[in-house]
């Protein structure tokens, strides 16, 4: 074979091609990648830009490592994965720096980005300072803007006021709309309201003009709350809804990411209002102990006035066990917490309080149905201020929704009233003592039957009476 390569090579009049062959292979990936990130399908060109980038480390491309690495970590980004954007971001550095070249300032303010969306406020303000000393305007302005962002969530005013003093000269749509959100929060932190919400919807304007819907659906809700602050509340329950469905529609929880991390442990206290046997309103009452580890990972831990019990789901198999009688009984459910919520309840008529809540996408979850919602006031729950608000969702459901006023956005309470209902039944779930620092192991998902227990089949529910307890709301509401 290499005779016949030599032979044909050496076939033909003209002079040999003395320049170096193009590695077609990498070619294609970033190619594909750039058309995959233009075509907004996030994850393909993650996949892409992670293809050319384990091509560029084979090759042993200083450059295209460079170039593909921090192309990666900006798609992760878009695609709502700083977790993974700072890992790729940080690797990408460590490389460059290991290998005697300066990382370039585009690749430490995506560094910064992922920092500030993971909650690594004081790195990511430091790496922002790297860049703003870089000499890349562009860059140093985006640097800015971040460290605008990061005063602001500190309470630091002075500091905020310096970035927006510092981009106010922007004269280029994108600059301008940072400069726009930045003199916003600052209006809001002054109490100029009226001005604050003239700003934040420049920006929004800009936001849709640049095509930055992450920054239009941060500025819908900026505006919200300074509307809320003058004291419309129509317009800022509008504003709210505009807000939360953009950042839905675009995949970003950014203000919920907290619900969104893979494992993490909450309390609820709940409450059934359903009608008995002769329409009279009756109450049942339930503490839930939930610890969830996504994908496929869920323990619930049930006490309450229908006596104790488990649910127990492994990725696999769904176990439900009851204390009282010692009996326990389980059916093979989808990989998935939401693939097996929907099978359990739509099988079994299985109760999940609050499963909104567990689902991988939240606040999709949560709005999904709803055709109408305002934010009622601002009020304090266990000492942390939370934004009161309501929610329609036809045909007869009323949400009533308490959420903390800060960036964890954590649920707090919840009511359901199921308005189409004889009784009018609801539900009523406090949630407290969220811990999102637990690190259950596979070994906590696993049922071990106690002794004695005796496994009983479990059968599908009866088609329900006009008196019958009404299933679970945050279920399927």
């Amino acid at each position: 074979m290499i005779l016949l390569l030599l032979l044909v090579a050496a076939c033909g009049g003209s002079a040999p091609d003395t320049a170096p062959p193009t590695d077609q292979t990498l070619q294609r990936e970033m190619h594909a990648g750039r058309l995959a990130y233009e075509l907004e399908r996030d994850e393909e060109a993650v996949a892409r830009f992670r293809a050319a980038l384990a091509r560029a480390q084979e090759r042993d491309d200083l450059d295209a490592i460079a170039d593909n690495g921090y192309n990666l970590a900006v798609a992760e980004l878009r695609a709502n994965a700083p977790e993974r954007a700072l890992a790729d971001a940080r690797t990408t550095r460590m490389e460059l720096e290991r290998r005697g070249a300066k990382p370039f300032p585009a690749l430490q303010l995506v560094e910064a980005t992922a920092l500030y969306r993971t909650g690594a406020v004081a790195e990511a303000d430091w790496v922002a300072q790297l860049v703003q000393s870089s000499g890349d305007a562009e860059a140093a302005a985006r640097a800015t803007f971040l460290q605008g962002l990061i005063a602001n969530d500190r309470g630091d005013l002075t500091g905020l006021a310096t970035a927006a003093r510092a981009l106010d000269a922007a004269e280029t749509p994108p600059f301008e709309a940072d400069a726009a959100e930045l003199a916003a929060r600052l209006a809001l932190r002054r109490g100029a309201a009226a001005l604050a919400q003239q700003q934040a919807a420049r920006a929004a304007e800009l936001g849709q003009t640049t095509l930055d819907y992450r920054g239009l659906a941060r500025a819908l809700a900026l505006e919200g709350v300074a509307a809320e602050r003058a004291g419309d509340k129509v317009a800022a329950a509008d504003l709210f809804l505009r807000a939360g469905r953009s950042a839905v529609m675009q995949g970003d929880q950014s203000n919920g990411d907290s619900l969104r991390m893979q494992q993490f442990a909450f309390q609820a206290q709940t409450i059934r209002l359903y009608a008995g046997p002769k329409g009279e309103p009756l109450h049942i009452f339930h503490t839930l102990d939930v610890t969830v580890h996504r994908p496929n990972r869920l323990l619930v831990i049930r006490n309450g006035d229908d006596g104790p019990g488990k649910l127990v789901y492994d990725g696999r198999t769904l176990v439900i066990y009851m204390t009282d009688g010692n009996k326990f009984a389980s059916i093979l459910v989808p990989d998935n917490i939401e693939g097996m919520m929907k099978e359990a309840m739509g099988r079994l008529g299985i109760d999940f309080p609050l499963a909104d809540f567990l689902t991988d996408e939240p606040s999709k979850s949560f709005l999904s149905g709803v055709t109408a919602g305002e934010v009622v006031s601002t009020m304090t729950i266990d000492g942390v201020a939370c934004l009161h608000m309501f929610f329609s969702q036809p045909p007869g459901i009323e949400l009533e929704l308490w959420v903390e006023k800060n960036d964890q956005s954590l649920p707090r309470r919840l009511i359901v009233t199921y308005r189409s209902l004889p009784g009018e039944p609801s539900f009523v779930a406090t949630m407290s003592k969220w811990d999102f620092s637990v690190h259950p192991s596979d070994a906590d998902f696993a049922f071990q039957p106690p002794p004695g227990a005796v496994q009983v089949p479990l059968k599908p529910p009866a088609s329900p009476a006009p008196a019958e307890k009404p299933k679970a709301p945050g279920v399927a509401k």
